[in-house]
């Protein structure tokens, strides 16, 4: 499969978690973190036994004992994540997490030995910066008030600890499934990552007495967020599936720096969906961010990549 296709589709897949932003904020509203993941994941789990019930029988033991790792690796970071909003504000929450693009090369020469480039420092500066600008909304138009608003969100705490944690958790899923993809089935391998998701949040919504959605949720309540949810299981799916099969072609560090768009395309939905106003810092940060990958990606030398 060529380069130009690869980063197409993960670029694809990051567009469709990016929309996921705004169908998780409706779920939200209904019930919690926990419960969201728990329904999300069993409803995709069990579409993909349905879809893929042939598969099945061709499961190894290698494939469940991967597919469990990465799920479990995975829910730590969504639990890890949606924790720190208690004390920490979504800009930084949303900023914080993209510094899994950082994280990922470093894990993958770590653990794999996974060569860095030369142009990853430059690019990935760049790309920073540029996320700085979108989602703390620096306007360039009223720089005074901007910094001033910055000001108020400058100290670190608990959540913003919990928040980069789950950016090396994220990393690391990203570089376990760009090691396992390899020599495993990758449809099989995403039904035992999100089914073992599916488990790991029904046991922490029973050690913390959450209700169970869709067994004592009340009904108006669940079909309100129903939209959402069936937006949330289907782009699992199809995003995982997508992602692990062009993940097979691509490296770790290519692919957290195409996800990394993800909160780009969210705030320009929203822009468009007109949960937030239009502004110099999408405009600005969106260049940048862009400029920052192509670097990070090619060092800006085209004819050879």
């Amino acid at each position: 499969m060529s380069k130009f296709k690869v980063r197409l589709g993960l670029l694809f897949v990051a567009i469709i978690w990016a929309y996921g932003y705004i169908a998780t904020a409706d779920a939200l509203e209904i019930m919690n973190a926990t419960q969201m993941q728990f329904l999300r994941f069993f409803l995709a789990t069990l579409l993909l036994c349905i879809i893929f019930f042939k598969k099945l029988k061709l499961v190894k033991k290698t494939t469940i004992i991967y597919g469990t790792l990465i799920g479990l690796v995975f829910f730590i970071g969504m639990t890890m994540h949606t924790a720190a909003l208690a004390t920490t504000t979504v800009s930084k929450n949303s900023f914080l997490v993209v510094t899994n693009a950082v994280f990922t090369p470093i894990l993958a020469f770590i653990l794999f030995r996974e060569k860095i480039k030369s142009y990853l420092i430059p690019g990935l500066i760049i790309m920073l910066i540029g996320f700085f600008i979108l989602v703390f909304k620096i306007d360039f138009f009223n720089l005074t008030s901007s910094l001033s608003n910055l000001k108020t969100q400058s100290n670190f705490v608990l959540g913003d600890y919990l928040t980069l944690f789950s950016a090396i958790f994220f990393a690391l899923q990203i570089v376990l499934i760009s090691k396992y993809v390899k020599s495993e089935d990758p449809i099989l391998l995403v039904i035992f990552q999100l089914g073992s998701t599916c488990i790991f949040s029904l046991i922490y919504c029973l050690i913390n007495k959450d209700s169970i959605p869709l067994i004592t949720m009340d009904n108006n309540l669940l079909k309100s967020c129903i939209p959402a949810i069936i937006y949330l299981a289907f782009g699992s799916c199809i995003g995982f599936c997508l992602q692990q099969i062009f993940q097979k072609y691509a490296t770790s560090t290519e692919t957290s720096l195409i996800f990394s768009t993800e909160s780009l395309f969210a705030t320009i939905f929203s822009v468009f969906l007109g949960y937030e106003f239009f502004g110099s810092f999408l405009v600005i940060g969106g260049i940048l961010i862009t400029l920052g990958i192509i670097c990070a990606e090619t060092g800006f030398k085209f004819k050879e990549n």
